[in-house]
């Protein structure tokens, strides 16, 4: 009987919750209401709530919540601050004890931002810090961590909203209480305290993957990657990394935990947490417990590992490179001695080491040395083998440098090979002078050894003593200072009114000779000042921008500086124009780096530089960058935006080398006038007499305009490595880019840009051969859907149209013309119907005298 009689019971409870909820909100919706009354409400509701699990009811308790906070009387809420003033747990703070913590975040943060001003405002922060002291937020890790929802776009649009809330909270909450906010809201103070309580959420799953109870860790997974970005990594990790480390030492659960952090974080994300790791691991053996053997599995993560962070960039911290080689090392050998490989490729590479700086090519044979401490005595002969073959290409390289470090830098390296390979007493050995640079050099050929046990309880007490310098630190006493802490100010009577506070005045004024009753007065005296004009002042750059282009390419791949590459940036389109033959040399590898660069220090006209410095490239080198580009629009390794850059350079640059965006300002702009007094010296008389006579004669009608000189079209030479390798590959299946598919936006700019490179080539002996390819290629495409690639194709028919003019008959014209007319009547769009009649009136004005369309 209880079985058959709990489902009706659930039933009534929830009616009657349902119907306390609706009388609530009656309630708190007048103008005047009785406390009593409003309270006594809210506590049926929190005791109803802990027997009641309906989805209506969740709804209708969300709406509850907001209306409280932002519609209920001011007096009620006046008192609730009173209540959490005195320490006092109110009705509303027992609701929200009992309320789902997921939810209960969610309304406390919406408010923050719909309150800015009040007693509304101070309320909600009072149950906001109120929910992170007790634990509410480590309870929504557990709880989103445990249940079995289905992967939803609901619900990871909800799960992406909530990680978005978090990361931004200690903004939203600085900005709109305008600094008057207690500690625990400070942004440091925020996420090392999230941080604890990661913490504690893992090991409450711990406990419950013990009771072989199943997890998911996607929640935490996308929080913890959100937090990689910008000064919240270091005060998040700088908690929760070493908790991570001691916990995976002793706790194989723990080290499966983290490992599913890593798997399931996303890509964007993953190369943040990974150089963090390989910043602050102790040892190497520490990334291996965390990552595991995701190398294997995880492209991201083997790119990140094997390339990015030994070839795209380099840091002077030795602690990444031993973590990162060493956790490769210890999981995968294979993948090992192709890393071993590759660096010794660069190493020994000629253009390289004339090219990189010593910094990088020092990193480069830092990772050599580091490797080679990974490998065994008894190593086989074909991997020995390998080692002298790749010692031998690059050895003579170095020793033939004029610069006498590089060649120590071989001499040692050589030293280290000749040694692993080796099997023999004959060591290699050569005389340099032995100073810190090689002793360090020298040092990388020794592993290091695992942390002691005293190590990892050490990291267990710090982490204890984090925890008991927080819990006082989000003490309700350390944030009712009353006003000695509410803002900071630079008049003197506000500071004044802040030491009155504290009865300190009278100490303050006696020292500092200010009376307190007076500060009102000189308060307005500010308002009297004229600020100073500071628009013309220049902005003062300690670094001076490069001379050389190499000096900028160096600057250019700088990760860390953000003065020194927002001052190459500025400069490497000057330096190529200076200096078109050094620039030339590198044009291939400056425009790989400009292709891969990166706006992450938010650096102001980053694009506009970036771009005009790729077309700048393509003008000094045409073919050679051109071919380039045309061939890396269709490799894999590229997002959309990056093959959008290479279209928008192309064009760019196809358009200045045809001259077809110069005006004729020459022909138009008439001659400045001069004193004839002054110079008629120097003048013909001839000159100086039909000057006068043009002065002083009128003419009726419309002047005779005078043609443009003739120019040549240097576009015309190299307009074939522009047009045909981007047309050959227009079908070709490339995994993350579909261009016949999903993305239409690219198809379109493409089909534009080849429409543009037809245009520029016009008076050529290419570009009839060319717009007939191209009208071939658009005729094809013409009933595609996306009304941008539509109107593409009748740029490229009018641009084929005026290039080629009444020269060549083409046989599918009245078909072409039939589509352009039913586009014209039937399109929806009204830039695609104007651009319809552009092409077709192109179309009539050239063609229709020399091809004959059929009346059918």
């Amino acid at each position: 009987m209880v079985l058959l009689n709990q489902p009706t019971f659930e039933i009534m409870n929830s009616s009657d919750l349902l119907t306390n909820l609706r009388e609530c909100r009656y309630i708190a919706s007048k103008n005047k209401i009785d406390i009593q009354i409003l309270d006594q409400k809210i506590e049926d509701i929190t005791k109803s709530l802990q027997n009641c699990t309906s989805p209506n009811v969740s709804g209708n308790l969300e709406g509850l919540l907001e209306l409280l906070f932002v519609r209920a009387d001011m007096d009620w809420i006046i008192w609730n601050n009173d209540e959490g003033k005195s320490n006092r747990e109110s009705a509303l703070m027992k609701l929200l004890a009992t309320c789902n913590p997921c939810a209960t975040l969610v309304i406390l943060i919406s408010v923050i931002n719909q309150v800015n001003v009040g007693s509304r405002q101070e309320l909600c922060l009072m149950c906001l810090a109120r929910y992170f002291r007790d634990g509410r937020f480590t309870s929504l890790l557990v709880a989103k961590s445990t249940m079995c929802s289905e992967n939803s776009i609901s619900e990871n649009r909800m799960m992406e909203s909530l990680v978005n809330s978090l990361n931004s909270l200690p903004n939203a909450v600085a900005n709109n209480t305008s600094g008057k906010f207690s500690e625990i809201f400070h942004h440091i103070v925020f996420f090392q305290m999230l941080a604890l309580n990661t913490g504690k959420a893992i090991d409450a799953l711990v406990a419950k993957m013990r009771k072989s109870e199943s997890v998911s860790l996607k929640f935490i997974s996308r929080m913890i990657g959100s937090f990689c970005s910008g000064s919240k990594a270091d005060a998040f990790f700088g908690i929760f990394f070493p908790l991570m480390i001691a916990n995976s030492h002793s706790d194989y659960i723990w080290r499966r935990l983290s490992k599913k952090i890593v798997i399931t974080m996303d890509g964007k994300h993953l190369e943040s947490l990974v150089l963090h790791f390989a910043k602050t691991s102790p040892w190497y053996g520490c990334m291996t417990w965390i990552f595991g053997d995701s190398i294997l599995h995880n492209r991201k993560l083997k790119s990140i590992l094997t390339h990015k962070l030994l070839f795209s960039r380099y840091f002077t911290d030795i602690n990444v490179l031993k973590n990162v080689i060493g956790s490769i090392a210890s999981v995968a050998k294979d993948i090992f001695f192709e890393v071993l490989g590759k660096l010794f490729s660069v190493w020994s590479d000629e253009s390289a080491l004339k090219h990189t700086s010593y910094d990088q090519h020092k990193y480069i044979s830092q990772a050599i040395l580091t490797c080679l401490s990974h490998i065994d005595k008894n190593l086989d002969a074909a991997h020995k083998n390998d080692l002298n073959n790749w010692l031998a290409v690059g050895m003579s390289h170095h020793l033939n440098s004029t610069n006498l470090r590089t060649r120590v830098l071989g001499m040692i390296v050589g030293e280290c090979v000749a040694k692993k390979a080796s099997s023999s007493d004959n060591r290699l050995d050569f005389g340099y002078d032995k100073n810190k640079e090689t002793e360090s050099l020298l040092s990388l050929m020794e592993t290091d050894e695992p942390p002691s046990e005293a190590y990892y309880s050490r990291l267990l007490e710090h982490h204890h003593k984090a925890e008991l310098d927080m819990e006082a630190k989000i003490a309700p006493a350390s944030s009712e200072l009353g006003g000695a802490v509410e803002a900071l100010s630079t008049s003197k009577s506000t500071f004044l009114k802040v030491i009155s506070s504290c009865e300190l005045e009278s100490d303050f004024a006696d020292k500092c000779d200010v009376k307190p009753k007076e500060a009102s007065d000189t308060d307005s005296d500010d308002e009297d000042l004229e600020p100073y004009d500071m628009s013309n002042c220049a902005q003062y750059k300690k670094l001076k921008p490069p001379s050389y282009i190499r000096d900028c390419m160096e600057g250019l791949l700088e990760s860390e500086d953000r003065e020194k590459l927002e001052v190459s940036l500025n400069a490497v389109t000057g330096l190529i124009k200076k200096n078109p033959v050094a620039a030339k040399e590198v044009s291939l590898e400056l425009c790989k780096i400009l292709l891969f660069l990166a706006n992450k220090f938010d650096i102001d006209n980053f694009t506009a530089c970036r771009m005009s410095a790729i077309k700048e490239l393509i003008l000094v080198n045409p073919e050679e960058v051109a071919s380039y580009l045309t061939h890396e629009f269709y490799e894999e390794e590229y997002c959309l935006q990056h093959r959008i850059d290479m279209l928008d350079a192309l064009t760019g640059a196809a358009v200045v080398m045809s001259s077809a965006h110069k005006a004729y300002r020459e022909v138009n702009t008439r001659p400045q006038q001069t004193d004839p007094k002054s110079s008629h010296t120097a003048l013909n008389w001839r000159e100086v007499v039909d000057r006068r006579i043009e002065e002083k004669t009128r003419r009726f009608g419309k002047s005779k305009r005078t043609q443009p000189p003739p120019k040549a079209n240097k576009f015309g030479v190299v307009a074939g490595s522009f047009f045909y390798p981007l047309l050959a590959g227009y079908d070709r299946r490339v995994r993350t880019m579909d261009l016949l598919g999903k993305d239409a936006i690219i198809l379109g700019k493409l089909v534009h840009s080849l429409g543009v490179i037809v245009y520029a080539s016009r008076n050529t002996v290419a570009s009839r051969k060319m717009a007939m390819s191209l009208l071939e290629f658009v005729f094809a495409l013409r009933f595609h859907s996306e009304s941008y690639v539509r109107q593409s194709i009748l740029l490229c028919v009018s641009m084929a149209a005026i290039t080629v003019g009444e020269t060549i008959e083409y046989d599918n014209l009245g078909e072409l013309m039939h589509w352009i007319d039913s586009i014209i009547s039937n399109d929806s769009n009204e830039t695609t119907r104007g651009l319809a009649f552009d092409a077709i009136s192109a179309v009539k004005s050239t063609f229709f005298k020399s091809v004959r369309v059929d009346a059918t």
